[in-house]
């Protein structure tokens, strides 16, 4: 995924209640105000790279630009996680990654 991309997911994973039948949504709706998204992409780059020096993600260069994906050490790091929050988040995170996969192929 892209950083774009990852900046939607993130949002669908905390705010999964806006979702066509997504659970509810593990955060709160606050109100971002203009920049809301930006600001997201911006921690969103930084935690990339906190991850990138601790071997749990990697970057490709493709045509299409910067892809970032998991490592093999990034499954072992979140299994070791085991608090009803992370299990959330993985559920959330399966539902919106399938909607976003469904929109980017002009499914609805």
């Amino acid at each position: 995924m892209d950083v774009a991309q990852l900046v939607h997911l993130d949002h669908a994973m905390l705010h999964s209640g806006d979702l066509t039948d997504g659970p509810s949504s593990l955060h709160a709706e606050l109100p971002a105000g203009p920049g809301g998204l930006g600001m997201r992409r911006r921690v969103i780059e930084q935690g990339l790279v906190v991850l990138m020096r601790a071997g749990l993600a990697d970057m490709t260069a493709t045509g299409d630009g910067f892809l970032y994906g998991a490592t093999e050490e990034a499954a072992s790091f979140l299994n070791a996680w085991k608090p009803p929050y992370v299990g959330l988040l993985t559920k959330t995170g399966l539902l919106a990654g399938r909607h976003l996969y469904a929109r980017r192929n002009g499914r609805p």
